[in-house]
């Protein structure tokens, strides 16, 4: 099978000095017989991201012909390069990322966070995430920021239980969110001034190096990226 690799143009915008979330995928990848560390049946494939694009109806024809693939799409910062993120240009640098997503959620992970998605827990996440990350270097407003967002989106969205993973790889922090609810992807969006909801993935993009999701036949994954504060 032939991988075919590039990116669309859909870089972070602003609109009469507004942010706007870019609302699709820079890149994507599949892995076909749902091995994330065996590339022999990895396609990498952002082709057609030129035309018209439907994540749901991309995962869903990819389903129909391999029921236990793994699926990744990155998305672009709002703003490449504003505020120290640096942009990740290379095959390596967003594959690894997703591999990363895709792993951490492996039974017994002692980095996991696992419960209800009621009020209370979201506030137990949150402390659970401090320590792990301010002890790291990372910058720990956004990524707990990140946590809350992404949280908050499985409550409202979700199946009833998340699990939540932080992984030092060292040059970036990778925060992965899972739940079961693989009929409800992400679905970038940018809303208006008047809107009072809807602002969650445009906070994740805005404070992350890039972002994504991986998803897996009976879970999804939504992660962020990111940079180690400088000095």
């Amino acid at each position: 099978m032939i991988a075919m690799t590039g990116s669309s143009d859909a870089p972070g915008d602003t609109t009469h000095g507004r942010r706007t979330l870019p609302t699709r995928p820079d890149h994507l990848v599949v892995w076909l017989r749902g091995h994330t560390h065996d590339d022999d049946d990895r396609v990498i494939d952002d082709g057609r991201l030129g035309g018209e694009f439907s994540l749901v109806d991309w995962v869903d024809e990819i389903r129909d012909g391999y029921p236990d693939a793994v699926l990744g799409a990155t998305y672009p910062p709002v703003s490449p390069g504003v505020d120290g993120a640096a942009p990740l240009d290379t095959a390596e640098d967003w594959l690894e990322l997703i591999r990363t997503a895709a792993g951490v959620d492996a039974g017994g992970d002692e980095r996991s966070f696992t419960g209800d998605t009621t009020p209370t827990s979201l506030q137990a996440l949150r402390r659970w995430a401090v320590p792990r990350v301010e002890r790291r270097g990372f910058p720990l407003h956004d990524v707990v920021l990140a946590v809350s967002e992404l949280a908050t989106n499985v409550e409202r969205h979700g199946q009833g239980w998340l699990t939540v993973d932080v992984v030092d790889r060292g040059d970036a922090l990778v925060l992965a969110v899972t739940d079961p609810a693989t009929d409800q992807l992400p679905a970038p969006r940018n809303v208006e001034p008047h809107e009072t909801a809807g602002r969650g993935l445009l906070v994740v993009a805005s404070v992350a190096t890039r972002w994504g999701l991986v998803v897996r036949p009976a879970h999804k994954t939504v992660w962020a990226a990111f940079p180690r504060s400088a000095g």
